[in-house]
């Protein structure tokens, strides 16, 4: 067990575990503040900024993530400070441009438009700078500035959500407030970067990157963008274009943008726990250590199950009576969306080590020709299925592209790196699942009903799974 990435891990989860508490507080306050319509228009705005965010960014970042802990794997910690000085000027012209682009676009718009297109150029720059010094810190395998830097943000988007909650800001406000908080991570990620990685020392700074460099960050950039864009078409909100596009509905937008957005959130936390192994996947491959990323890979895969297969199966017995309950009746059509999303939360857990193998250990072209091909495949999905099924059509297309998508990285890194999956483990942990997590629980709901029984129902699924986690795998 490698102590350093399951202590990166943690710091990690526990950072996403408090923005889960800030999403969830979120998902209750803010449906039951806004109409449907309003809602609707709310997510709308806070998919649109993340497409813009997606635009200023690029691959550039997680990029970063990728090469540097390579170089220092070779050595040349020079090269890594010199090549993330070049990628930060060009991110912050970038973004400039695109800010000032909002803010022209926002003259010539009406209210509320105007007022959350104004929002989301005031935080353009701010997140996308904040994004860069993460992966900085990240490919230094430094993760806890970028933990304490997020928990902080996370507090202030909670204070400023129950703020605009309180003083009924509408759809504006809330807007402002879930953007805000994370852009002002920037201020941390910069003090905590400054003294110790040497910025400070003007000759470094003037440091360019060699050639080698830049085409060594470009070989990876490249392919690493593809990938990105693609998915953000696969994995991301694409369906919320299309919905739009299909004339569904505010509402509609709304009751998949609800059901993602608690996909999303509880999908984060096992991202979080996987995430570090990419910055050491990509020191050992730099260092040509091809059994420990082996290794790393199959604990992955592991970490992966045993995070996902009891939210999983817990949720799909709890969300009928979870989702009305928390986020009032209006929002009920947002439980078979949830649902059906839910399928893809343990192969697309699983997808997430895959996908950091390619992109660390040079398969991120085949990486980026799955993402084309599916790309193509959720589009096509969601033009068939969501004009007559609408919200539920465009999480059937989300989930068949996404579990598509796994089971081809899968054959990919098999083919590539010879990669054998713990399956005996695998199995042992999703029947356990199946008896802790989702029998378990339907039985109590069925002798205690109400929210008394969603309460005993979840509390037992808990304990049981956490008894059983000591048991030996079937």
């Amino acid at each position: 067990m490698k102590t350093h990435i399951v202590r990166n891990g943690l710091w990690n989860a526990s950072a996403t575990a408090l923005g889960i508490v800030t999403g969830v507080v979120g998902t209750l306050i803010i449906p039951r503040s806004l109409t449907a319509h309003e809602y609707g228009l709310f997510s709308y705005y806070i998919w649109l900024a993340g497409i813009i965010g997606l635009i200023g960014t690029l691959a550039f970042p997680g990029s970063l993530t990728k090469v540097s802990p390579e170089l220092r794997g070779r050595e040349q910690p020079e090269e890594a400070r010199a090549l993330s000085l070049g990628i930060v000027l060009v991110l912050l012209v970038l973004n400039l441009l695109l800010s000032a682009g909002l803010v022209f676009q926002a003259t010539r718009a009406g209210m509320p438009d105007r007022m959350m297109l104004f929002i989301v150029a005031l935080v353009v720059v701010p997140k996308a700078m904040g994004a860069t010094l993460r992966s900085m810190l990240m490919g230094q395998e430094r993760y806890t500035p970028v933990s304490l830097t997020m928990m902080a943000g996370s507090i202030l988007q909670l204070v400023l959500i129950v703020t605009a909650a309180l003083a009924q800001w509408g759809a504006p406000g809330f807007v402002a407030a879930m953007l805000v908080g994370g852009a002002l991570q920037v201020v941390g990620l910069a003090l905590a970067f400054l003294l110790p990685s040497g910025w400070t020392n003007v000759r470094r700074l003037l440091k360019l990157p060699t050639r080698d460099t830049l085409r060594c960050y470009t070989a990876f950039l490249v392919p690493s963008t593809i990938c990105l864009v693609s998915n953000q078409i696969v994995w991301e909100r694409s369906e919320v274009f299309f919905l739009r596009w299909s004339n569904a509905g505010m509402e509609q937008i709304g009751f998949y943008s609800l059901a993602y957005t608690i996909f999303i959130v509880l999908f984060g936390v096992g991202g979080a726990l996987l995430n570090p192994f990419q910055p050491s996947i990509s020191y050992d491959y730099g260092a040509g250590h091809w059994s420990a990323i082996q290794a790393k890979v199959q604990q992955g895969v592991l970490i992966a199950t045993l995070y996902a297969v009891p939210i999983s199966l817990g949720g799909w017995v709890t969300f009928d009576h979870m989702i009305p309950l928390l986020v009032t009746a209006k929002m009920v059509p947002a439980v078979a969306v949830t649902k059906v999303l839910f399928i893809g939360l343990l192969p697309a857990s699983i997808g997430v080590i895959l996908g950091l193998l390619l992109s660390a250990a040079g398969g991120i072209w085949m990486s980026a020709r799955l993402g084309i091909m599916l790309s193509i495949v959720n589009i096509a999905l969601d033009i068939l299925l969501i004009p007559p099924f609408q919200a539920l059509g465009g999480a059937v297309a989300n989930t068949c592209a996404q579990i598509l998508f796994v089971v081809l990285l899968f054959f990919a890194a098999r083919r590539l790196y010879r990669l054998v999956l713990p399956w005996r483990d695998i199995r042992g942990i999703v029947l356990i699942g199946v008896a802790t997590t989702l029998v378990l629980p339907w039985l109590v709901q069925q002798w205690v009903p109400g929210p008394l029984g969603l309460v005993l129902a979840i509390g037992a699924g808990g304990v049981a799974t956490c008894w059983q986690s000591g048991q030996p795998a079937i």
